[in-house]
């Protein structure tokens, strides 16, 4: 991404996450990793609630070509079987 900068611990031992990068995070609570003596990774925590909202914005968009297939067809073609 390319997004870095410099920071430092306060003297209560506090992060402070540069604003230019704040405003590009996504939510409010976040998990912290410690991956070795160097360095942290930070994720995003979404709340069920916000996790369900985002699902629900989703849009799935199929191949035009296909929205008009006849599925008894393929169905045939493909060898389904109905019970």
């Amino acid at each position: 991404m390319g997004v870095g900068e410099t920071t430092e611990i306060d003297g209560r031992g506090r992060i402070t996450i540069p604003s230019r990068i704040r405003r590009r995070l996504r939510g409010r609570k976040f998990r912290i990793e410690l991956l070795d003596q160097s360095r942290l990774l930070v994720d995003a925590v979404y709340e069920n609630e916000e996790l369900v909202g985002r699902i629900k914005r989703l849009r799935l968009h199929g191949n035009p070509k296909r929205a008009g297939m006849n599925a008894a067809l393929a169905k045939d073609i493909y060898g389904g079987i109905k019970e």
